[in-house]
Protein backbone atom coordinates (compact mmCIF):
# COMPACT_ATOMS: atom_id res chain seq x y z
CA UNK A 1 0.00 0.00 0.00
CA UNK A 2 2.70 2.49 0.99
CA UNK A 3 4.78 1.62 -2.06
CA UNK A 4 1.87 2.42 -4.40
CA UNK A 5 1.28 5.81 -2.76
CA UNK A 6 4.98 6.62 -3.05
CA UNK A 7 4.94 5.72 -6.74
CA UNK A 8 1.92 7.96 -7.39
CA UNK A 9 3.60 10.90 -5.63
CA UNK A 10 6.78 10.35 -7.65
CA UNK A 11 4.86 10.31 -10.94
CA UNK A 12 3.14 13.57 -10.01
CA UNK A 13 6.56 15.14 -9.38
CA UNK A 14 7.79 14.06 -12.80
CA UNK A 15 4.76 15.60 -14.49
CA UNK A 16 4.99 18.90 -12.59
CA UNK A 17 8.69 19.62 -12.97
CA UNK A 18 10.92 19.98 -16.00
CA UNK A 19 14.62 20.10 -16.66
CA UNK A 20 16.24 23.48 -17.16
CA UNK A 21 17.47 24.29 -20.67
CA UNK A 22 21.09 24.33 -19.49
CA UNK A 23 20.77 20.82 -18.04
CA UNK A 24 19.22 19.62 -21.32
CA UNK A 25 22.25 20.99 -23.19
CA UNK A 26 24.55 19.29 -20.71
CA UNK A 27 22.78 15.92 -20.98
CA UNK A 28 22.86 16.03 -24.79
CA UNK A 29 26.52 17.13 -24.87
CA UNK A 30 25.89 20.23 -26.96
CA UNK A 31 29.05 22.04 -27.98
CA UNK A 32 29.89 24.30 -25.06
CA UNK A 33 30.65 24.46 -21.34
CA UNK A 34 28.34 23.85 -18.38
CA UNK A 35 28.98 25.44 -14.97
CA UNK A 36 27.25 25.16 -11.62
CA UNK A 37 26.92 28.55 -9.95
CA UNK A 38 28.09 29.49 -6.49
CA UNK A 39 26.53 32.67 -5.15
CA UNK A 40 29.00 35.14 -3.62
CA UNK A 41 27.42 38.39 -2.39
CA UNK A 42 24.36 37.41 -4.50
CA UNK A 43 26.54 37.38 -7.64
CA UNK A 44 26.78 34.42 -10.07
CA UNK A 45 30.26 32.96 -9.59
CA UNK A 46 31.93 30.02 -11.34
CA UNK A 47 35.30 28.33 -10.83
CA UNK A 48 37.70 28.33 -13.78
CA UNK A 49 41.21 26.99 -14.23
CA UNK A 50 43.58 29.63 -15.60
CA UNK A 51 47.23 29.92 -16.49
CA UNK A 52 49.42 32.54 -18.11
CA UNK A 53 49.91 32.15 -21.86
CA UNK A 54 51.68 30.12 -23.19
CA UNK A 55 50.21 27.66 -20.74
CA UNK A 56 52.27 25.36 -18.54
CA UNK A 57 50.91 22.96 -15.93
CA UNK A 58 53.12 24.61 -13.31
CA UNK A 59 51.21 27.91 -13.44
CA UNK A 60 47.69 26.48 -13.53
CA UNK A 61 45.40 27.63 -10.71
CA UNK A 62 41.68 27.65 -9.89
CA UNK A 63 40.03 31.04 -9.47
CA UNK A 64 36.49 32.29 -8.80
CA UNK A 65 35.02 34.56 -11.48
CA UNK A 66 31.83 36.61 -11.47
CA UNK A 67 29.89 36.42 -14.75
CA UNK A 68 29.16 40.10 -15.30
CA UNK A 69 27.19 41.33 -18.32
CA UNK A 70 27.37 44.79 -16.73
CA UNK A 71 31.11 44.99 -17.44
CA UNK A 72 32.68 45.51 -20.85
CA UNK A 73 36.10 44.40 -19.52
CA UNK A 74 37.44 41.26 -17.88
CA UNK A 75 39.32 41.91 -14.65
CA UNK A 76 41.62 39.93 -12.39
CA UNK A 77 42.84 40.37 -8.83
CA UNK A 78 46.52 41.18 -9.23
CA UNK A 79 47.32 39.49 -5.91
CA UNK A 80 46.62 36.09 -7.48
CA UNK A 81 49.61 36.50 -9.80
CA UNK A 82 52.69 37.58 -7.78
CA UNK A 83 54.79 37.46 -10.96
CA UNK A 84 53.00 40.65 -12.07
CA UNK A 85 54.93 42.66 -9.46
CA UNK A 86 57.72 43.07 -12.01
CA UNK A 87 55.44 43.85 -14.95
CA UNK A 88 54.82 47.25 -16.49
CA UNK A 89 52.31 49.33 -14.51
CA UNK A 90 49.76 51.23 -16.60
CA UNK A 91 46.97 53.62 -15.67
CA UNK A 92 43.39 53.93 -16.87
CA UNK A 93 40.04 55.38 -15.86
CA UNK A 94 37.48 52.78 -14.80
CA UNK A 95 33.76 53.56 -14.71
CA UNK A 96 31.50 52.55 -11.87
CA UNK A 97 27.93 53.50 -10.98
CA UNK A 98 29.26 56.33 -8.82
CA UNK A 99 32.19 57.83 -10.68
CA UNK A 100 35.31 57.47 -12.72
CA UNK A 101 38.38 56.33 -10.83
CA UNK A 102 42.01 56.23 -11.91
CA UNK A 103 43.39 52.74 -11.35
CA UNK A 104 46.81 51.21 -11.80
CA UNK A 105 46.88 47.91 -13.63
CA UNK A 106 48.96 45.43 -15.56
CA UNK A 107 47.97 43.46 -18.61
CA UNK A 108 48.06 39.69 -18.39
CA UNK A 109 47.23 37.16 -21.11
CA UNK A 110 45.58 33.98 -19.88
CA UNK A 111 44.45 30.61 -21.11
CA UNK A 112 41.19 29.63 -19.40
CA UNK A 113 40.09 26.01 -19.00
CA UNK A 114 37.35 23.73 -17.82
CA UNK A 115 39.21 20.58 -16.87
CA UNK A 116 41.31 19.86 -19.99
CA UNK A 117 39.15 21.81 -22.48
CA UNK A 118 40.20 25.35 -23.32
CA UNK A 119 37.48 28.02 -23.14
CA UNK A 120 39.48 31.18 -23.85
CA UNK A 121 42.99 31.17 -25.30
CA UNK A 122 45.50 34.00 -24.93
CA UNK A 123 42.92 36.55 -23.75
CA UNK A 124 43.81 39.87 -22.15
CA UNK A 125 42.73 40.58 -18.57
CA UNK A 126 43.11 43.83 -16.66
CA UNK A 127 44.97 42.87 -13.47
CA UNK A 128 44.47 45.37 -10.67
CA UNK A 129 44.25 45.52 -6.88
CA UNK A 130 40.83 44.30 -5.71
CA UNK A 131 39.29 45.62 -2.47
CA UNK A 132 40.01 43.27 0.43
CA UNK A 133 36.34 42.44 1.02
CA UNK A 134 35.84 41.06 -2.52
CA UNK A 135 35.35 37.29 -2.16
CA UNK A 136 35.97 36.55 -5.84
CA UNK A 137 39.17 36.60 -7.89
CA UNK A 138 38.07 38.04 -11.21
CA UNK A 139 35.29 39.23 -13.50
CA UNK A 140 34.39 37.83 -16.93
CA UNK A 141 32.84 40.69 -18.91
CA UNK A 142 31.14 41.08 -22.27
CA UNK A 143 34.43 41.27 -24.18
CA UNK A 144 34.84 37.51 -23.53
CA UNK A 145 31.25 36.40 -22.93
CA UNK A 146 30.35 37.60 -26.44
CA UNK A 147 32.33 34.69 -27.91
CA UNK A 148 29.44 32.40 -26.90
CA UNK A 149 25.68 32.35 -26.59
CA UNK A 150 25.10 32.63 -22.85
CA UNK A 151 22.46 30.34 -21.31
CA UNK A 152 21.48 31.62 -17.85
CA UNK A 153 19.53 29.54 -15.35
CA UNK A 154 20.07 31.58 -12.19
CA UNK A 155 20.84 30.77 -9.46
CA UNK A 156 21.84 27.23 -10.47
CA UNK A 157 23.78 27.07 -13.71
CA UNK A 158 25.32 28.79 -16.73
CA UNK A 159 26.08 27.29 -20.12
CA UNK A 160 28.58 28.80 -22.56
CA UNK A 161 27.01 27.60 -25.81
CA UNK A 162 29.16 27.79 -28.92
CA UNK A 163 27.58 29.94 -31.61
CA UNK A 164 27.33 27.23 -34.25
CA UNK A 165 24.46 25.73 -32.28
CA UNK A 166 22.05 23.48 -34.16
CA UNK A 167 19.13 23.87 -31.80
CA UNK A 168 15.85 25.76 -32.10
CA UNK A 169 15.16 27.90 -29.05
CA UNK A 170 11.51 28.35 -30.01
CA UNK A 171 11.09 24.56 -29.84
CA UNK A 172 12.06 24.83 -26.17
CA UNK A 173 9.48 27.51 -25.38
CA UNK A 174 11.68 30.61 -25.67
CA UNK A 175 10.50 33.98 -26.95
CA UNK A 176 13.03 36.25 -28.62
CA UNK A 177 13.40 40.02 -28.58
CA UNK A 178 16.08 42.34 -30.02
CA UNK A 179 18.64 44.01 -27.75
CA UNK A 180 21.04 46.89 -28.34
CA UNK A 181 24.70 47.25 -27.47
CA UNK A 182 26.02 50.61 -26.27
CA UNK A 183 29.78 50.65 -25.66
CA UNK A 184 29.50 46.85 -25.34
CA UNK A 185 26.81 47.09 -22.63
CA UNK A 186 23.50 45.26 -23.18
CA UNK A 187 20.45 47.56 -23.28
CA UNK A 188 16.96 46.05 -22.86
CA UNK A 189 13.41 47.42 -22.94
CA UNK A 190 11.69 47.64 -19.55
CA UNK A 191 8.27 48.85 -18.40
CA UNK A 192 7.64 49.85 -14.76
CA UNK A 193 4.18 50.69 -13.34
CA UNK A 194 2.82 51.88 -16.65
CA UNK A 195 5.85 53.98 -17.53
CA UNK A 196 6.63 54.27 -21.19
CA UNK A 197 9.34 51.98 -22.49
CA UNK A 198 12.62 52.68 -20.69
CA UNK A 199 16.21 51.66 -21.38
CA UNK A 200 17.86 49.47 -18.73
CA UNK A 201 21.28 47.82 -18.73
CA UNK A 202 21.29 44.03 -18.28
CA UNK A 203 23.69 43.48 -15.39
CA UNK A 204 24.33 40.00 -13.97
CA UNK A 205 27.01 41.61 -11.78
CA UNK A 206 24.33 43.38 -9.73
CA UNK A 207 22.49 41.45 -7.01
CA UNK A 208 19.61 43.94 -7.00
CA UNK A 209 18.17 46.00 -9.82
CA UNK A 210 18.65 49.78 -9.77
CA UNK A 211 16.47 52.69 -10.87
CA UNK A 212 17.32 56.39 -10.90
CA UNK A 213 15.75 58.26 -8.01
CA UNK A 214 13.58 60.69 -9.97
CA UNK A 215 11.77 57.80 -11.69
CA UNK A 216 11.01 56.12 -8.34
CA UNK A 217 9.73 59.41 -6.90
CA UNK A 218 7.63 60.23 -9.96
CA UNK A 219 5.73 56.94 -9.74
CA UNK A 220 5.62 57.03 -5.92
CA UNK A 221 7.16 53.59 -5.41
CA UNK A 222 6.63 52.40 -1.86
CA UNK A 223 9.56 52.22 0.54
CA UNK A 224 11.39 48.93 0.92
CA UNK A 225 14.36 48.15 3.16
CA UNK A 226 17.76 49.60 3.91
CA UNK A 227 20.39 47.90 1.78
CA UNK A 228 24.15 48.17 1.32
CA UNK A 229 25.78 47.66 -2.04
CA UNK A 230 29.23 47.97 -3.57
CA UNK A 231 30.42 48.69 -7.09
CA UNK A 232 33.35 47.37 -9.12
CA UNK A 233 35.69 49.96 -7.58
CA UNK A 234 34.85 48.87 -4.03
CA UNK A 235 32.72 51.92 -3.20
CA UNK A 236 30.17 50.96 -0.52
CA UNK A 237 26.87 52.82 -0.26
CA UNK A 238 23.72 52.45 1.82
CA UNK A 239 20.33 53.30 0.39
CA UNK A 240 16.66 52.48 0.77
CA UNK A 241 15.13 50.17 -1.79
CA UNK A 242 11.90 51.07 -3.54
CA UNK A 243 9.18 48.64 -4.62
CA UNK A 244 7.02 49.12 -7.69
CA UNK A 245 3.64 47.49 -8.28
CA UNK A 246 4.58 45.68 -11.46
CA UNK A 247 7.58 45.48 -13.76
CA UNK A 248 7.95 44.02 -17.24
CA UNK A 249 11.33 43.16 -18.78
CA UNK A 250 11.96 42.51 -22.48
CA UNK A 251 8.25 42.69 -23.35
CA UNK A 252 4.94 43.89 -21.89
CA UNK A 253 3.93 40.25 -21.40
CA UNK A 254 6.93 39.19 -19.27
CA UNK A 255 5.87 40.85 -16.01
CA UNK A 256 6.39 40.38 -12.27
CA UNK A 257 4.67 41.78 -9.20
CA UNK A 258 6.41 43.98 -6.63
CA UNK A 259 9.86 44.34 -8.25
CA UNK A 260 12.46 45.76 -5.86
CA UNK A 261 15.06 48.36 -6.83
CA UNK A 262 18.01 50.05 -5.31
CA UNK A 263 17.70 53.76 -5.92
CA UNK A 264 19.70 56.91 -5.40
CA UNK A 265 21.44 59.77 -7.10
CA UNK A 266 24.54 57.75 -8.03
CA UNK A 267 23.87 57.75 -11.76
CA UNK A 268 27.22 58.95 -13.06
CA UNK A 269 27.94 55.74 -14.96
CA UNK A 270 24.51 55.68 -16.59
CA UNK A 271 24.86 59.27 -17.74
CA UNK A 272 28.20 58.62 -19.45
CA UNK A 273 26.71 56.29 -22.06
CA UNK A 274 26.54 58.26 -25.27
CA UNK A 275 23.19 59.34 -26.70
CA UNK A 276 21.21 57.04 -24.42
CA UNK A 277 18.77 57.84 -21.64
CA UNK A 278 19.47 54.91 -19.30
CA UNK A 279 16.98 54.60 -16.45
CA UNK A 280 18.56 51.78 -14.45
CA UNK A 281 20.03 48.30 -14.22
CA UNK A 282 18.28 44.93 -14.38
CA UNK A 283 20.01 42.75 -11.79
CA UNK A 284 19.88 39.21 -10.49
CA UNK A 285 16.65 39.60 -8.49
CA UNK A 286 14.78 39.96 -11.81
CA UNK A 287 16.90 37.74 -14.02
CA UNK A 288 16.50 34.67 -11.82
CA UNK A 289 12.76 34.68 -12.60
CA UNK A 290 13.49 33.70 -16.22
CA UNK A 291 15.57 31.25 -18.15
CA UNK A 292 17.55 33.43 -20.54
CA UNK A 293 19.72 32.94 -23.61
CA UNK A 294 21.81 35.96 -24.66
CA UNK A 295 22.73 35.66 -28.33
CA UNK A 296 25.49 38.20 -28.89
CA UNK A 297 25.78 37.36 -32.59
CA UNK A 298 22.05 37.78 -33.28
CA UNK A 299 21.74 40.76 -30.90
CA UNK A 300 18.74 39.07 -29.31
CA UNK A 301 17.67 37.75 -25.94
CA UNK A 302 15.54 34.63 -25.71
CA UNK A 303 13.56 34.17 -22.51
CA UNK A 304 10.84 32.17 -20.83
CA UNK A 305 9.36 32.41 -17.38
CA UNK A 306 10.42 29.72 -15.00
CA UNK A 307 8.02 27.04 -13.93
CA UNK A 308 8.93 24.43 -11.37
CA UNK A 309 12.30 23.11 -12.54
CA UNK A 310 13.79 19.75 -11.59
CA UNK A 311 16.74 20.17 -9.28
CA UNK A 312 19.10 17.58 -10.75
CA UNK A 313 21.24 20.24 -12.49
Amino acid sequence: MYKKIGLIICLICVVQCRASFSSILKDKNYDGFYFSISSIDSLPTIVLEVGTHPFKDSNKRKLRFVIDTGSNLSLLNKNKFPELEKSQVLQMQLKSLNSYSDIKYSEIFLDVFQEESIIFENKKFIATQFPEFFQFDGIIGNNLLSEFDLVLNFPKSIYFLKKNRLISLSDHGFNGTPIRFIENYIVVDTYIDGLKKKNFLLDTGSGLSFIVQNEAEEKEFRSGRRSRYFDSLGNISTTETRIAKIGCILSKENCFNNPEFLTGKNTFHLNTLKNENITGLIGMNWLEKNEIVISYSEKKIYYKKKKKICTYD
